[in-house]
Formats: C-alpha cells, structure tokens, sequence
C-alpha cells in the first residue's frame, strides 16, 4: 500500500499547487467584463479550479485507503475516530 500512499501524496500535493486564487479572480473577472452575469462568472472561474480540486481530494482518498485496507486485511475494523477495534 506504499504505493497508494505515495500517489496519494504527489495527487495531494499536486492539487495545492495547481489552486490559484489569481487565475480564479482573473477568470471572473474576464467574464463579467465581457457582459456575463455573476453567476457565469462564479461558474466559469469554479471549473477551471475544478481539476486540482479533484486531484487533491482523490490524493486524500488514496492516503485514507492506504491506510485502512491493511486493517480490514488483517480482519479488524476502524472506527471512525480512527481507533482500532
């Protein structure tokens, strides 16, 4: 499970560098400035986040699974604290 570990980080840390509050502000301005409304403003600006957001939240998905699999592997269950029982 190193391996979801390790791809689970790089995702992670991929989406955090690719979030640009600048190129959110940019875009929503660029649409309002060419007649748009707010909300195609706001809808537009959010898609273009949209990918390293996803890439972060799939980068947590691996890192959790990472760790849980090996327990469900070994026939124990995890709370949702994260204790083991």
């Amino acid at each position: 499970m190193t391996w979801a570990r390790q791809i689970g980080q790089a995702l992670q840390y991929q989406g955090l560098t690719s979030y640009s509050q600048g190129d959110y502000d940019d875009a929503y301005g660029s649409v309002l400035a060419q007649g748009g409304t707010i909300d195609m403003a706001h809808d537009v600006a959010g898609s273009m986040q949209s990918g390293a957001l996803d890439a972060w939240m799939t980068g947590k998905e691996l890192v959790w699974l990472s760790e849980v699999i090996p327990i469900a592997a070994n026939g124990k269950r995890q709370t949702a604290t994260g204790s083991h029982t």
